[in-house]
């Protein structure tokens, strides 16, 4: 698994797998195109111990089993994934981040 920094990720689940994961400071949009399966967004602060993520209203994010486009805001550096926990057909996803800030 590769951890990035911001940018875009795209790819497909065609196994129950996790997605590489990215940072995320600010928004952040997600998209699913469902063949058939079971996938859930993923977080974490170190991004190595990922958990179901958390919603603005503190509620657990259900696992989605049809197409999806949701956008979320993060206000601190957060890493984000994918996890198909089961799969019949192909899922295609894209998770993408504005670039994280750096100083000079």
């Amino acid at each position: 698994m590769a951890n990035v920094k911001g940018g875009r990720l795209a790819g497909t689940f065609s196994s129950q797998s996790t997605s590489d994961a990215i940072q995320v400071l600010g928004d952040a949009s997600f998209q699913l195109d469902f063949g058939s399966g079971t996938v859930s967004l993923q977080t974490s602060i170190d991004g190595a111990n990922f958990f179901i993520a958390k919603l603005p209203d503190g509620s657990t994010a259900a696992p989605w089993t049809a197409d999806m486009a949701a956008g979320l805001y993060f206000p601190t550096p957060t890493w984000v994934r994918f996890d198909c926990s089961s799969y019949t057909s192909t899922i295609t996803y894209i998770l993408q981040a504005r670039e994280p800030l750096t100083f000079a």
